[in-house]
């Protein structure tokens, strides 16, 4: 018969095996997480590109300060930051299809908006909150 310090030893080691393994399974899963997310950001560069060009035309229009630039360029981001996570799990459900046929939607209709309705920085920076909805739907569903 065993004696029970080696069953406790011998349990107590087949708990570590399990933690272990356990353990690996958690560090691939987030080695993925940080690639994956990595990658929408790099995607999210792109809009974030055409917006901050937009976000010059008006400065000069409005006479913008510093401040209401920095306003106007991260309501871009976090529209887009905002949508890139959900729109991944929308795409699994409805297609990637149809979800990008959406964010180009929201993408046209923030450019329009600012363009033709943008009379106060509000009203703009709601339209540029919008584009970034838009862009992050779109770097999430296209570069897939």
């Amino acid at each position: 018969k065993k004696s029970a310090k080696k069953i406790v030893e011998e349990e107590r080691e087949a708990i570590l095996k399990k933690d272990d393994v356990f353990t690996e399974r958690h560090s691939e899963r987030n080695k993925l997480c940080l690639a994956l997310s990595l990658g929408c950001l790099a995607g999210l560069t792109n809009g974030y590109n055409y917006a901050s060009l937009n976000i010059l035309a008006i400065e000069n229009e409005y006479a913008l300060s510093d401040e209401d630039i920095g306003i106007l360029t991260n309501a871009i981001l976090f529209g887009a930051t905002i949508s890139a996570p959900i729109f991944g799990w929308f795409a699994d459900i409805f297609g990637r299809r149809y979800c990008a046929i959406f964010g180009e939607t929201l993408l046209i209709y923030g450019a329009l908006s600012t363009a033709f309705l943008g009379c106060s920085v509000k009203s703009i920076m709601i339209y540029e909150f919008i584009k970034g909805l838009g862009c992050g739907i779109c770097a999430t569903t296209k570069t897939l």
